[in-house]
C-alpha cells in the first residue's frame, strides 16, 4: 500500500491558510489518510473514514418502500453477521468510486492554499455562481478511484481488526417506521 505521498505538500499548503495553528495540523494529522495531487498542482484531501457501528433500517408499508419483516431482517443481520458488517462499512467508499466514474468536479476549498474539494452535484455549478468548479482529468479520476480503492484496503484492515478486538458487540443496528 502507498503511504500518504504528499504530506510535506499538503502541510505547507494548510500553514498558508491557517499559519501555524497547531489545533488545525493535529487535526489533519488525525484525519487525513492521503492525498491526490491534481494536474493543477492542488491536492484532493482524502479522510480516514470512520467505523460505523450504528445501523438504522426504515420500513413503510408503501409499495416503494421495504416492509417490516425485510429491515428486522437487515438489522438482524447487521448485528450478527461480520460481512454484513464490513459491507456496510465499506459501502461510502464504494460509492464514492461509483460518483467519480460518473462525473465529479473540484473547487477550491480554502482562499490560499491549493485544496480542493469533491463536488458530484451537477447543478452545484449553476446554483453557486461565486465558486469556481473544474472538471477532472481522466487520469485524475483514476488516481482519485486508485486512492479510494486504497482507503478500501485499509478499512478492510482496521475493521478486521476491530471484529478480532470486540466481534459485533458493540454494533447497534435497529428499524423505524419510515413515514412518505
Amino acid at each position: 500500500m502507498t503511504t500518504y505521498l504528499y504530506k510535506k505538500e499538503v502541510s505547507e499548503e494548510i500553514r498558508k491558510e491557517y499559519g501555524e495553528d497547531t489545533g488545525v495540523f493535529a487535526y489533519y494529522n488525525k484525519r487525513i489518510s492521503n492525498a491526490v495531487k491534481l494536474d493543477n498542482g492542488g491536492y484532493v484531501l482524502i479522510e480516514k473514514p470512520s467505523i460505523i457501528t450504528r445501523f438504522c433500517y426504515g420500513y413503510s408499508d408503501t409499495l416503494d418502500g421495504s416492509e417490516m419483516q425485510e429491515a428486522g431482517k437487515s438489522a438482524h443481520n447487521a448485528r450478527t453477521n461480520p460481512e454484513c458488517f464490513i459491507k456496510e462499512n465499506l459501502k461510502p467508499l464504494e460509492e464514492k468510486i461509483c460518483d467519480l466514474y460518473a462525473g465529479a468536479l473540484v473547487y477550491k476549498s480554502y482562499e490560499n492554499a491549493k485544496i480542493y474539494e469533491l463536488c458530484f452535484d451537477d447543478y452545484a455549478p449553476k446554483r453557486y455562481t461565486d465558486i469556481s468548479f473544474i472538471e477532472l482529468s481522466k487520469a485524475e479520476i483514476e488516481r482519485l478511484v486508485n486512492a479510494y480503492k486504497e482507503e478500501i484496503k485499509k478499512l478492510t484492515k482496521r475493521l478486521n481488526t476491530y471484529l478480532k478486538r470486540y466481534g459485533l458487540s458493540k454494533v447497534y443496528a435497529w428499524t423505524y417506521w419510515r413515514d412518505e
